[in-house]
Protein backbone atom coordinates (compact mmCIF):
# COMPACT_ATOMS: atom_id res chain seq x y z
CA UNK A 1 0.00 0.00 0.00
CA UNK A 2 1.42 3.39 -0.99
CA UNK A 3 2.24 5.85 1.73
CA UNK A 4 -0.19 8.71 1.92
CA UNK A 5 1.22 12.18 1.29
CA UNK A 6 0.95 14.59 4.11
CA UNK A 7 0.91 18.31 3.57
CA UNK A 8 2.42 20.85 5.90
CA UNK A 9 -0.30 22.44 7.99
CA UNK A 10 -0.53 26.18 7.80
CA UNK A 11 1.17 26.48 4.38
CA UNK A 12 0.43 29.93 2.99
CA UNK A 13 -0.17 30.19 -0.75
CA UNK A 14 0.13 33.37 -2.76
CA UNK A 15 -2.75 34.62 -4.90
CA UNK A 16 -0.61 33.75 -7.96
CA UNK A 17 -0.30 30.13 -6.78
CA UNK A 18 -4.03 29.94 -6.11
CA UNK A 19 -4.91 31.41 -9.50
CA UNK A 20 -2.53 29.03 -11.30
CA UNK A 21 -4.03 26.08 -9.41
CA UNK A 22 -7.54 27.15 -10.46
CA UNK A 23 -6.45 27.43 -14.09
CA UNK A 24 -4.83 23.98 -13.99
CA UNK A 25 -8.03 22.68 -12.39
CA UNK A 26 -10.01 24.10 -15.32
CA UNK A 27 -7.62 22.44 -17.80
CA UNK A 28 -8.25 19.16 -15.98
CA UNK A 29 -12.01 19.55 -16.50
CA UNK A 30 -12.59 20.25 -12.82
CA UNK A 31 -10.92 17.04 -11.62
CA UNK A 32 -9.83 18.13 -8.13
CA UNK A 33 -8.06 14.89 -7.23
CA UNK A 34 -5.89 14.88 -10.36
CA UNK A 35 -5.07 18.57 -10.06
CA UNK A 36 -4.20 18.33 -6.36
CA UNK A 37 -1.89 15.41 -7.11
CA UNK A 38 -0.22 17.25 -10.02
CA UNK A 39 0.37 20.40 -7.97
CA UNK A 40 1.09 18.62 -4.67
CA UNK A 41 -1.78 20.41 -2.94
CA UNK A 42 -4.17 19.16 -0.33
CA UNK A 43 -7.37 18.12 -2.06
CA UNK A 44 -9.54 19.91 0.50
CA UNK A 45 -7.56 23.13 0.01
CA UNK A 46 -8.01 23.04 -3.75
CA UNK A 47 -11.68 22.16 -3.34
CA UNK A 48 -12.27 25.17 -1.08
CA UNK A 49 -10.49 27.45 -3.56
CA UNK A 50 -12.61 26.10 -6.42
CA UNK A 51 -15.79 26.76 -4.46
CA UNK A 52 -14.55 30.22 -3.49
CA UNK A 53 -15.08 29.44 0.18
CA UNK A 54 -11.54 29.89 1.48
CA UNK A 55 -8.75 32.34 0.79
CA UNK A 56 -9.40 33.34 -2.79
CA UNK A 57 -10.52 36.92 -2.29
CA UNK A 58 -7.27 38.15 -3.87
CA UNK A 59 -7.73 36.00 -6.96
CA UNK A 60 -9.19 38.51 -9.38
CA UNK A 61 -10.53 37.83 -12.88
CA UNK A 62 -7.50 39.72 -14.21
CA UNK A 63 -5.11 37.46 -12.28
CA UNK A 64 -6.95 34.38 -13.54
CA UNK A 65 -6.70 35.69 -17.11
CA UNK A 66 -2.97 36.30 -16.64
CA UNK A 67 -2.41 32.79 -15.27
CA UNK A 68 -4.55 31.31 -18.06
CA UNK A 69 -2.33 33.04 -20.62
CA UNK A 70 0.79 31.67 -18.88
CA UNK A 71 -0.56 28.12 -18.80
CA UNK A 72 -1.71 28.33 -22.45
CA UNK A 73 1.75 29.57 -23.47
CA UNK A 74 3.34 26.67 -21.59
CA UNK A 75 0.96 24.23 -23.31
CA UNK A 76 1.86 25.79 -26.68
CA UNK A 77 5.57 25.19 -25.94
CA UNK A 78 4.78 21.60 -24.95
CA UNK A 79 2.73 21.09 -28.10
CA UNK A 80 5.69 22.29 -30.18
CA UNK A 81 8.00 19.88 -28.31
CA UNK A 82 5.59 16.97 -28.83
CA UNK A 83 5.34 17.74 -32.54
CA UNK A 84 9.13 17.84 -32.82
CA UNK A 85 9.42 14.57 -30.90
CA UNK A 86 6.91 12.94 -33.23
CA UNK A 87 9.22 13.75 -36.15
CA UNK A 88 12.57 12.92 -34.51
CA UNK A 89 13.65 9.33 -35.28
CA UNK A 90 15.93 9.17 -32.22
CA UNK A 91 13.14 10.20 -29.87
CA UNK A 92 10.68 7.86 -31.55
CA UNK A 93 13.02 4.96 -30.74
CA UNK A 94 13.01 5.92 -27.04
CA UNK A 95 9.27 6.59 -26.67
CA UNK A 96 6.44 5.04 -28.56
CA UNK A 97 4.76 7.21 -31.15
CA UNK A 98 1.49 6.38 -29.42
CA UNK A 99 2.76 7.92 -26.17
CA UNK A 100 4.05 11.05 -27.90
CA UNK A 101 0.78 11.49 -29.76
CA UNK A 102 -1.26 10.88 -26.61
CA UNK A 103 0.74 13.56 -24.78
CA UNK A 104 0.18 15.90 -27.71
CA UNK A 105 -3.57 15.22 -27.73
CA UNK A 106 -3.84 15.90 -24.00
CA UNK A 107 -1.92 19.17 -24.31
CA UNK A 108 -4.07 20.32 -27.26
CA UNK A 109 -7.27 19.38 -25.40
CA UNK A 110 -6.21 21.37 -22.32
CA UNK A 111 -5.27 24.35 -24.49
CA UNK A 112 -8.65 24.23 -26.20
CA UNK A 113 -10.43 24.17 -22.84
CA UNK A 114 -8.51 27.17 -21.55
CA UNK A 115 -9.11 29.21 -24.70
CA UNK A 116 -12.84 28.41 -24.71
CA UNK A 117 -12.67 26.43 -27.93
CA UNK A 118 -14.37 23.09 -28.51
CA UNK A 119 -12.25 20.15 -27.47
CA UNK A 120 -11.86 17.08 -29.58
CA UNK A 121 -14.10 15.22 -27.17
CA UNK A 122 -16.90 17.77 -27.51
CA UNK A 123 -16.41 17.98 -31.24
CA UNK A 124 -16.46 14.20 -31.68
CA UNK A 125 -19.58 13.87 -29.56
CA UNK A 126 -21.38 16.51 -31.58
CA UNK A 127 -20.16 14.99 -34.84
CA UNK A 128 -21.38 11.51 -33.88
CA UNK A 129 -24.80 12.86 -32.94
CA UNK A 130 -25.07 14.94 -36.11
CA UNK A 131 -23.89 12.00 -38.24
CA UNK A 132 -26.46 9.65 -36.70
CA UNK A 133 -29.24 12.17 -37.14
CA UNK A 134 -28.29 12.59 -40.80
CA UNK A 135 -28.27 8.79 -41.17
CA UNK A 136 -31.75 8.58 -39.63
CA UNK A 137 -32.98 11.20 -42.10
CA UNK A 138 -31.44 9.23 -44.97
CA UNK A 139 -33.07 5.96 -43.88
CA UNK A 140 -36.45 7.70 -43.63
CA UNK A 141 -35.99 9.33 -47.05
CA UNK A 142 -34.93 6.05 -48.70
CA UNK A 143 -37.91 4.24 -47.21
CA UNK A 144 -40.25 7.04 -48.34
CA UNK A 145 -38.78 6.84 -51.88
CA UNK A 146 -39.54 3.11 -51.85
CA UNK A 147 -43.12 3.88 -50.78
CA UNK A 148 -42.67 2.81 -47.16
CA UNK A 149 -43.34 5.39 -44.47
CA UNK A 150 -41.40 4.83 -41.27
CA UNK A 151 -41.02 6.97 -38.19
CA UNK A 152 -37.99 8.26 -36.38
CA UNK A 153 -37.88 5.40 -33.90
CA UNK A 154 -38.20 2.77 -36.61
CA UNK A 155 -35.36 4.37 -38.59
CA UNK A 156 -33.17 4.51 -35.48
CA UNK A 157 -33.93 0.85 -34.74
CA UNK A 158 -32.92 -0.14 -38.27
CA UNK A 159 -29.69 1.81 -37.91
CA UNK A 160 -28.98 0.18 -34.58
CA UNK A 161 -28.83 -3.20 -36.32
CA UNK A 162 -26.38 -1.82 -38.88
CA UNK A 163 -24.29 0.28 -36.43
CA UNK A 164 -23.88 -1.75 -33.22
CA UNK A 165 -21.09 0.57 -32.01
CA UNK A 166 -23.60 3.42 -31.91
CA UNK A 167 -26.21 1.43 -29.99
CA UNK A 168 -26.10 3.56 -26.83
CA UNK A 169 -26.70 6.84 -28.66
CA UNK A 170 -29.34 5.26 -30.88
CA UNK A 171 -31.07 3.81 -27.80
CA UNK A 172 -31.19 7.33 -26.36
CA UNK A 173 -32.73 8.52 -29.61
CA UNK A 174 -35.24 5.67 -29.62
CA UNK A 175 -36.17 6.30 -25.99
CA UNK A 176 -36.77 9.94 -26.79
CA UNK A 177 -34.01 11.44 -24.63
CA UNK A 178 -32.51 13.36 -27.56
CA UNK A 179 -35.71 14.37 -29.30
CA UNK A 180 -35.22 17.98 -28.26
CA UNK A 181 -32.07 18.47 -30.31
CA UNK A 182 -32.53 20.94 -33.13
CA UNK A 183 -32.01 18.42 -35.93
CA UNK A 184 -34.42 15.84 -34.55
CA UNK A 185 -37.00 18.49 -33.70
CA UNK A 186 -36.72 19.80 -37.27
CA UNK A 187 -36.97 16.27 -38.62
CA UNK A 188 -40.15 15.59 -36.64
CA UNK A 189 -41.69 18.90 -37.72
CA UNK A 190 -40.83 18.24 -41.36
CA UNK A 191 -42.29 14.74 -41.11
CA UNK A 192 -45.48 16.08 -39.55
CA UNK A 193 -45.82 18.73 -42.26
CA UNK A 194 -45.43 16.16 -45.07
Amino acid sequence: MAARKTHKPGRVYSDDEKARALVVLQSNRGNITRTARQLDLARKTLESWSKGTKGVSGVTPELLAEKTTEVVEKLDRNIDLYLEAAQDPDKIKKASLKDVNLSLAIAVDKRQLLTNRPTSITHTSQSNEQRLLASIKQVMAECAAAGVEIGLKEAATLLKEQLPDEAVLLDRLIEGELLETIEVKGLIEARAAA
